[in-house]
């Protein structure tokens, strides 16, 4: 490996500085995934209209969508790969994508929570009222847990050579 030798301890303090943003990221996910809205929070039996409450939700999928694209800057400067590093860097990129993804879809369905008027085969009216899945920021969350574990895992690989 062409990792240079005497600037382990620094490489080793930017992994560190790195996994710290990268447990933001996931902490501030399951942030969003507890505080947003449910259906049963924003339906309104009485007037039959939608009712979204305040929640932080939006900002802090947004500063946990932030801190994962921080995150992915640490990328390790080698020039061969050994059979393990290389899997540990792909997986760990098709973990990002999946969490960058369900961050972003998420983002999304707040952008599109709103009240829709339909009609069914009776033509009576009733109220949909859209919110954000359950689970869309908790599965965001988790992949970058697998993420930053998968690199940990490569930076071992790596500082072992």
């Amino acid at each position: 490996m062409d990792v240079v030798r005497d600037s382990e301890p620094k490489w080793t303090l930017i992994v560190v500085v790195f996994i710290i943003i990268g447990m933001a990221s996931s902490a501030l996910g399951f942030g969003a995934e507890a505080t947003s809205p449910r259906l049963y929070e924003v339906l309104n039996k009485i007037g039959g209209g939608c009712t979204y409450p305040r929640s932080p939700a939006h900002g802090l999928a947004i500063a946990a969508l932030v801190t994962l694209v921080i995150f992915r800057f640490h990328c390790p400067r080698i020039r061969k790969h050994s059979s393990k590093t290389r899997l540990c860097l792909i997986s760990s990129w098709v973990a990002w994508l999946a969490a960058m993804s369900l961050y972003v879809i998420g983002l999304g369905m707040i952008a599109n929570q709103a009240k829709e008027l339909r009609y069914d085969s009776f033509k009576r009216s009733y109220i949909v009222c859209h919110v954000v899945k359950p689970g869309i920021f908790g599965a965001g969350a988790s992949f970058v847990l697998v993420c930053v574990v998968l690199e940990i895992i490569t930076h071992v690989f790596i500082s072992s050579l």
